[in-house]
C-alpha cells in the first residue's frame, strides 16, 4: 500500500493479465494486515488475483531481494527470472517475460 513504484506498475500488471489470458499474472503481498492488500488493489483499481504472505514465505523460499517490487517469473513451476524493478508499461513486462520463457 505505500510503495509507489508497485501503485504505478500494477496497473500495467494487470493490462498484460489481459491481454495474455495464458499467463497466469498474480500478485504476492507481504503485509501482515490482510486488509491493506486488499484496499491497495481497490485503490489502484486492479483486479488481479493475488495472495497474502505475511511472514515473507514467498520471498523466502525464492530468495527474492528485499526489494519491491519484484517480478517472478516461472514455467513449470521453476524461477527463470527475477526483475527487481519497477516496470513503467505493459510492452516491458511482455518483452521481459517473453525472453525468460525464449530462454
Amino acid at each position: 500500500w505505500w510503495c509507489e513504484p508497485c501503485r504505478a506498475e500494477l496497473p500495467h500488471l494487470d493490462e498484460v493479465a489481459e491481454s495474455h489470458p495464458d499467463w497466469k499474472v498474480i500478485g504476492v503481498h507481504a503485509d501482515k494486515n490482510a486488509g491493506n492488500g486488499a484496499a491497495f488493489l481497490n485503490d489502484v483499481g486492479v483486479d488481479l488475483p493475488s495472495f497474502q504472505d505475511p511472514d515473507n514465505s514467498f520471498a523466502g523460499t525464492l530468495g527474492l531481494p528485499g526489494v519491491v517490487p519484484v517480478t517472478v517469473i516461472l514455467r513449470d513451476g521453476e524461477v527463470v527470472k527475477q526483475a527487481a524493478q519497477p516496470f513503467t508499461s505493459a510492452a516491458e513486462i511482455e518483452k521481459t517475460v517473453e525472453e525468460a520463457l525464449a530462454g
